[in-house]
């Protein structure tokens, strides 16, 4: 401003702010410092968080390609054991059609009892009591007595 006076050294005293405002300061320090905090976990949940689920993706995406090409494979198994049957059957329907049937039958009764009987030893009676079992005093039911 040119007025002649120069300005040297400018000291302050005390700089207090008044007691009133003291707790605002204080929260708008404290808020500050929150917000750092906050912004810091953030960051460190972020850090953690991103390559895990990346890790996730890959091992899902790599187990969904492996499903995907196992099915394929059986497919593939598939229909070649069918065509394979086709032509067997073609060259020789009777053989195979019986083949077909003890193939099923061996895989529908595998892992149950089995009960095999001569009629000519039992005269045509079979207990029954594995599938029915009889109360004490009942007749023993019979294969004549079913027919």
């Amino acid at each position: 401003l040119q007025l002649g006076a120069q300005i040297v050294a400018v000291y302050v005293n005390d700089l207090q702010p008044p007691e009133e405002v003291i707790p605002t300061f204080r929260d708008v320090f404290s808020a500050k410092e929150d917000k750092a905090r906050f912004l810091s976990e953030a960051q460190a949940y972020m850090n953690e968080a991103l390559p895990k689920a990346r890790g996730q993706f890959s091992q899902q995406l790599t187990e969904a390609e492996s499903r995907a090409r196992e099915t394929q494979l059986h497919a593939e198994g598939d229909s070649g054991k069918f065509e394979l049957l086709a032509a067997a059957y073609a060259g020789s329907p009777d053989i195979t059609r019986y083949r077909l049937f003890l193939e099923t039958m061996e895989e529908g009764l595998s892992g149950r009892e089995k009960i095999v009987a001569d009629p000519a030893v039992n005269l045509g009676e079979y207990r029954r009591w594995l599938f029915e079992p009889a109360a004490p005093g009942d007749q023993i039911k019979t294969n004549k007595a079913n027919r």
